[in-house]
């Protein structure tokens, strides 16, 4: 589960700074991607690009960002989503009107066979807390919005699912009115790796069932900020304060109205519990030395700042602080410190009298490095500060304080000393998922909570283990227990995992068994490889990232998971035991695929898979063996592209038909883009030949290429942009020449995926974007949403089930959805037929369900059945009740949420969505 070490925080606030148009200082320079790449991979080139401590994060930034370059490596301003609700909402042929996308999960009590597995559901970025109820909560997601629950996390609801932004990073709670909210949108942890997340502040005044977005966006010195932490004043709560990678900004009115105090680059937000007037806020650097290290102090709610004097280096020493206040002491105050050049431990600064004197408590040569993956020792230096920091005094002793990076450490002496208290690999009994991101105390109910990447977890006591267990027993390179260990030693804190019921697993990719209906597998940040055969959830390839999977479709236990980098493993018994290193011959030449490394498998001959690395390579037996096919360093094609391979897809019909697309490179000597180049073949690589004709290669990246159901020669090829007219061609001659068929998008959304539907003949092709789903087809000059209960968040990639009509959409941030095709439903039209009432809706005791006079169902079988916001089945029945105004009346004996009816069968596949309150 180790994201990344890298090496400063500049990465973190890149992104911010390159997006914007103006500088906010004079000597802030805008930055360049290729120039960024360039310099972290000469930082990074003694670590294995595999290595789950070193350079994850960096590569998964790369990859977020690698659509949005401009011809000089500069990174596009983000999009204006000014018009995109209205373009949503509004009535376009609303085929999806009697059906709606429905979840198929995961949650997280999926299981695993793999024992070292600590794989958990998706990130929480941050918890908050109601100031008089300790049932309730809301957490704050990466990409699935701001999540409720009234029952201390048995069940949740979202609240944000059609906000143009799922980016939260902080959630405030007014003490005095807890109905009035706050979130802070963007994802400061990565630097905003969803397009148009940095939004500012957003408003609630009923509790979260509606948003208002607050004026901070639209000042000047905003500059798209992602934003760290709001803080509410107790005594005053129309005062606000917020900060963030371009400063801090007051309001004194609730939000209405915005001010700029502050430049720096903030990166975190802190407030004295007994003097609400006293703030501190936490500074940090990049590469170009924009920003300094400190800590600044407010004593007037953040009207005035004064910087103390702490004795941290403010240059090229520290790239990002956490800072942490004593509850029981205020005077307390700590500071953890990230290295720039390690992105591990710098140190860990303390104040006993309010800021006005420091004492430096620990550096990275006195302690071991605690943002580490392992004990912290010599071999361990590397961490993943600039991703993942969180720092907490216990409640009750100022002298303990706990911190969180990859794995969570305890200090009962200031900091002086650690031990460990959580571990990523599962191997000293059950720990608790890595990467922590947040850490809060409820004085309520007395939990300490920890948000990580995994979830939410709570525990009423906290105790640490020993890193010398790291140091005997734990394997670094198996990622194992070493044989002969003691089976005795655990972990003694008790944690308790509350996320089940989270929708918000980030998939990166999807997989479908066409001749298994059911049957789907997908990849996910973090979490490893997910496979649902048939309604029932597995893990397995323990502790990666996920990225693309395969399904054989004549034996679907044969699956394979890819992680980052092109890492690939396959399992013959369905996930139960998996066969690692499965490409390791081709990677020991020194082969390395992208982040997502694409695969793909024959049509016909589920035996036959390929995958592209640096070339192209065909296994005949299941990847035992492997023959390049597409061998650019022979120098035998007409290539200067040194790219590795973003794009490998295969017909749906045809055996040999490949298309391999390698995007726009970067030649660092003569300071210019080297063209994209797609090849293609009908032979399995027998012959290739290089498709240039209409297509704009030289100033375009293609992000999906799809084949014809039924005619290998037509192809469609997806271009991403957020030109509203610029984004789609198709060739009929298999590449021999292409035709501009784009049709308009609404503001700001851009195409990441596109497939077509098998069963019209009108060419309807549905597009996974930055925000959700939409279609076309011949007949109309616009793409259209088709989003009926579908959030609006990043779709990564869809797949279709030919078998039962059904469209399947990884989102990165709400887990998998399916919903019916058009043709299924607007061609044979029985869903749209069928008349159907729930009522009341919200339900609160009993769920009635009212089916009117529908003659075309008389005696048809269906299967009907409820799934909750997790995708879990939690009724279904056989009926024929769906006809002659029959009524369908059962107890509403399920937990408060968010559920989907599903009538399924007899040429009808129907969802709705409805609410249960208590």
């Amino acid at each position: 589960m180790i994201k990344t070490g890298i090496i400063n925080f500049f990465i973190m606030s890149i992104l911010l700074i390159s997006l914007s148009e103006e500088s906010f200082t004079q000597n802030d320079k805008k930055q360049n991607y290729n120039e960024v790449k360039k310099y972290y991979e000469s930082n990074l080139q003694d670590i294995n690009p595999d290595r789950k401590k070193g350079n994850k994060w960096f590569y998964r930034w790369l990859w977020d960002n690698r659509f949005d370059i401009k011809p000089d490596g500069s990174l596009n301003v983000l999009p204006n989503f000014n018009g995109f609700d209205n373009f949503v909402n509004k009535d376009n042929d609303r085929l999806q009107s009697n059906n709606s996308w429905i979840p198929l999960g995961p949650d997280t009590d999926v299981p695993t066979y793999e024992y070292r597995s600590g794989h958990g559901l998706g990130r929480v970025n941050c918890v908050a807390f109601h100031p008089t109820n300790p049932d309730v909560l809301w957490v704050g997601t990466p990409g699935g919005g701001v999540w409720k629950t009234e029952n201390s996390g048995k069940s949740w609801s979202p609240l944000t699912d059609y906000l143009p932004t799922l980016a939260i990073s902080h959630i405030a709670v007014d003490p005095v009115n807890p109905d009035i909210l706050y979130f802070c949108s963007g994802d400061y942890d990565t630097g905003g790796m969803s397009s148009g997340a940095a939004m500012g502040v957003f408003k609630s005044t009923d509790g979260g069932n509606n948003w208002v977005k607050t004026s901070l966006s639209s000042i000047k010195s905003f500059k798209n900020s992602m934003l760290r932490k709001l803080i509410i004043n107790p005594e005053n709560t129309d005062e606000l304060i917020t900060a963030g990678t371009y400063g801090i900004w007051k309001s004194n009115n609730a939000g209405e109205i915005w001010y700029p105090i502050n430049d720096s680059l903030i990166t975190d937000l802190e407030i004295d519990p007994s003097n609400t007037n006293i703030l501190y806020a936490a500074m940090g650097t990049k590469w170009n030395a924009y920003g300094s290290a400190g800590i600044l102090k407010s004593t007037d709610f953040g009207d005035t700042w004064t910087e103390l004097n702490t004795g941290i280096p403010p240059k090229n020493a520290v790239s990002r602080m956490k800072i942490a206040v004593a509850p029981s002491n205020p005077n307390y105050i700590y500071a953890l410190n990230v290295h720039t050049q390690t992105s591990g431990l710098h140190s860990i600064y303390m104040s006993s009298d309010a800021g006005n004197t420091w004492q430096l408590k620990s550096e990275r040569d006195s302690i071991p490095n605690i943002l580490g993956a392992y004990n912290g020792d010599k071999n361990d230096g590397r961490g993943q500060g600039t991703y993942d920091l969180t720092l907490l005094v216990d409640p009750l002793d100022e002298k303990k304080i706990y911190t969180g990076g990859i794995n969570i450490w305890m200090s009962e002496d200031e900091g002086k000393s650690f031990e460990i208290v959580s571990l990523w690999i599962n191997v000293f009994g059950k720990s608790i998922h890595a990467d922590h991101h947040f850490s809060a105390y409820n004085p309520l109910n007395k939990y300490i909570y920890f948000c990580n990447d995994g979830g939410i977890y709570r525990s009423k006591s906290i105790k640490p283990g020993k890193a010398s267990w790291i140091t005997d027993y734990i394997d670094r390179v198996a990622e194992d227990i070493k044989p002969g260990s003691p089976d005795t030693l655990k972990f003694p804190t008790v944690w308790e995992n509350i996320s089940p019921g989270l929708n918000i697993t980030e998939f990166y990719r999807l997989n479908i068994s066409k001749n298994n209906p059911g049957y789907v597998s997908g990849g996910a940040q973090d979490n490893s490889c997910y496979f649902n055969p048939n309604s029932t959830w597995i893990n397995y390839m323990a502790n990666w990232d996920g990225m693309e999977t395969m399904i054989n479709y004549d034996n679907p236990d044969i699956i394979y998971g890819i992680w980052q980098n092109g890492g690939l493993c396959r399992s013959d018994d369905g996930g139960r035991t998996v066969i690692k290193g499965v490409a390791d011959t081709i990677r020991n030449l020194g082969e390395r695929g992208l982040w997502i490394t694409p695969s793909a498998m024959d049509p016909t001959n589920p035996a036959h898979i390929y995958i592209g690395y640096r070339n192209v390579w065909k296994s005949s037996n299941h990847g035992n063996n492997w023959t390049k096919i597409l061998d650019f360093d022979s120098k035998l094609f007409d290539t200067v592209n040194f790219n590795s391979i973003s794009i490998l897809r295969t017909s749906y019909s045809h055996s040999g038909y490949v298309a391999v697309y390698k995007s726009i490179a970067w030649d660092y000597e003569k300071q210019m883009n080297i063209p994209a180049e797609l090849w293609l073949t009908k032979n399995s690589g027998e012959t290739w030949f290089r498709s240039v004709n209409n297509l704009p290669l030289d100033s375009m990246i293609i992000s999906s290429i799809e084949f014809d159901n039924n005619n290998p020669d037509k192809l469609w090829a997806a271009v991403y942009t957020t030109s509203a007219k610029l984004n789609l061609f198709v060739s009929d001659d298999f590449g021999q020449s292409w035709v501009n068929t784009s049709k308009v998008l609404p503001p700001g959304v851009a195409i990441l995926s596109i497939v077509s539907d098998p069963a019209s003949d009108r060419n309807i092709i549905y597009a996974g974007t930055n925000k959700g789903v939409l279609y076309t087809e011949d007949s109309l000059d616009t793409w259209v949403p088709y989003m009926e209960n579908l959030p609006i968040v990043k779709v990564n990639e869809l797949e279709i089930q030919p078998q039962t009509g059904e469209l399947y959409a990884a989102t990165y941030g709400r887990g998998i959805w399916k919903t019916a095709i058009i043709s299924s439903v607007k061609d044979n039209n029985l869903s749209a037929k069928l008349s159907f009432e729930i009522y009341p809706n919200p339900v609160k005791n009993r769920l009635n369900i009212k089916f009117g006079n529908n003659p075309d169902f008389a005696n048809l079988p269906v299967q009907i059945s409820i799934i909750d916001i997790a995708g879990r089945i939690v009724y279904n029945s056989n009926s024929h009740l769906i006809s002659n105004n029959s009524d369908l009346n059962m107890d509403a004996n399920f937990l408060p949420g968010v559920y989907f009816i599903n009538i399924k069968g007899s040429g009808i596949n129907f969802s709705q969505k409805f609410v249960i309150v208590k």
